[in-house]
């Protein structure tokens, strides 16, 4: 058994390293729509309990000489570890790049981080699939390609910077270069030339460069993972990028406004060249949405472009219009009763007695590392220990044991209010008025400070744990908390 302190330490890095990505990996694939089955839907591994174990590890190696019980959790997290990547490989075979364009659209704060993580992951699966490239180039552009002054950029100073950034996300065997790399890199100059020579939007349009740009990266084949290809491929789409948004938004913007005009004048339909027609509604429906062309389904592209192009067509002159303020104000105040902080701590107790009550009704399953649990408008996964705390009763064992219990049970609650007051507030956001707006949000925000004092808790209650050698049970309490925490991170209000 090795028990080399700097071997260790290595090992640590190392699954601390693959938890961030598979950690990310499962903040967002179950929400892409990606379609699993019952058994793909459970995870192979509690990830809350892994990061409690190496926050433990980390702990008991700050020790001149490790244990063998800290070699033993490294044992246990290496095979945790190994099979959730083994998991996500096998889900990941069903997210298009379809999917996680269209995941990424509608989750405009997705962090740069995460989005990398996600992308360090296709670059390092042990079996890569034809769609995997897709993937991988509109993971690494949404990456390094940033809005600045409503033009996209490139978020690194030089290409020898992009270069270097994605040799970080590269296993070994992909950071060297191929005997034929010039001839590679060579296409994509010369396309990005191609591309600086367009401008106007119907040379954009005929040209077909969306197309052309696919079709060029596509003949790239193993190639393609090379660093430096990677890099000017990410210079491609951002060419791209910044040709589509110059050239676009002028023409958008008469589309716009003559649609409105349209509307508030109830005009004639406008017309389009396909032999249908449509109306000003639609017009100014479409407008709006042509923003999002580039990142749309792709097979799509040409044939919407084509259409935004004739009814531009049918503009015959710049209408200077400006539509009313759709902001008013409104005579409704925050409900004080809502935000009662006795009612708000009572609906904690009643979450817990309400899952206690759920757990008990559904079917025993004993091998699994998880319970998910359907709420009202959401979904809660409990970790074993979680669900254990919840159907005991915290008036028996130690004074630890008891807390744990209730620290534990409470932290269920708090998180499924923490997610239904959000899905709540995210529903009522295009309906609901500003100041009932209010008096959700700032329900949600208590929910968000109980558990940040519940975290503080059990923070205390995991440090005491491990002092007394109790080491599972200030896993266990190191997990939760992280969950917690978590649960507040992800919000976006």
């Amino acid at each position: 058994m090795e028990t080399n302190p700097q071997t260790l330490v290595k090992r640590y890095n190392d699954y601390a390293r693959r938890f961030k990505i598979i950690y990310a990996l499962s903040k967002h694939y179950f929400s892409m729509g990606i379609e699993l089955s019952p058994e793909e839907s459970n995870p192979p591994t509690d990830l809350n309990q892994v990061y409690g174990k190496l926050n433990i590890i980390r702990k008991m190696m700050e020790q001149p000489t490790p244990t063998n019980q800290a070699i033993s959790l490294l044992d246990e997290i290496d095979y945790a570890i190994n099979s959730a990547w083994q998991w996500f490989e096998l889900i990941d075979r069903k997210l298009t790049p379809f999917l996680l364009r269209s995941y990424s659209e509608q989750n405009k704060e997705l962090a740069v981080e995460h989005i990398l993580l996600i992308a360090q992951f296709l670059l390092n699966k042990n079996e890569r699939l034809e769609i995997d490239q897709g993937k991988i180039d509109y993971l690494l552009t949404q990456s390094f390609c940033i809005e600045t002054d409503g033009l996209p950029r490139l978020r690194v100073a030089s290409e020898q910077s992009l270069k270097e950034e994605i040799l970080k996300l590269l296993p070994d065997y992909l950071r060297y270069d191929h005997p034929n790399l010039a001839a590679n890199l060579e296409q994509c100059d010369a396309f990005i030339r191609e591309l600086m020579g367009v401008n106007d939007f119907d040379s954009l349009i005929s040209g077909d460069y969306i197309n052309k740009g696919r079709q060029l990266k596509s003949s790239f084949g193993a190639h393609f993972y090379n660093a430096n290809v990677l890099a000017k491929c990410v210079q491609v789409n951002t060419v791209l990028r910044q040709k589509f948004s110059q050239l676009y938004k002028a023409e958008n913007e008469k589309i716009r406004q003559f649609s409105q005009i349209l509307v508030n004048t109830g005009m004639d339909l406008v017309q389009t060249e396909q032999g249908g027609e449509i109306t000003a509604e639609s017009a100014m429906e479409f407008s709006n949405k042509t923003d999002q062309m580039m990142q749309s389904e792709y097979s799509g592209n040409a044939e919407r472009l084509r259409t935004f192009v004739k009814i531009r067509d049918t503009l015959d002159k710049t209408i200077a219009f400006y539509g009313l303020d759709p902001q008013h104000s409104s005579g409704n105040i925050i409900d004080r009763d809502l935000l009662n902080e006795q009612r708000l701590a009572t609906k904690v107790m009643e979450r817990c007695n309400t899952l206690r009550d759920v757990i008990r009704s559904l079917p025993e399953r004993p091998n699994a590392s998880v319970q998910v649990i359907d709420l009202e408008s959401s979904r809660l996964i409990l970790s074993n220990w979680e669900k254990e705390a919840l159907m005991q009763n915290n008036e028996t064992g130690d004074p630890d044991t008891r807390l744990s219990i209730d620290l534990l049970g409470r932290s269920a609650a708090i998180i499924a209010e923490i997610n239904e007051s959000y899905v709540a507030y995210r529903s009522a956001q295009s309906s609901t008025t500003p100041n009932m707006l209010d008096t959700q949000l700032m329900t949600i925000n208590y929910f968000i400070m109980q558990a940040h004092q519940t975290a503080d808790e059990l923070e205390k209650l995991t440090n005491r744990m491990r002092e007394l050698g109790r080491i599972e049970k200030a896993c266990d309490l190191s997990a939760t908390r992280h969950k917690l925490l978590d649960t507040c991170w992800k919000i976006k209000i």
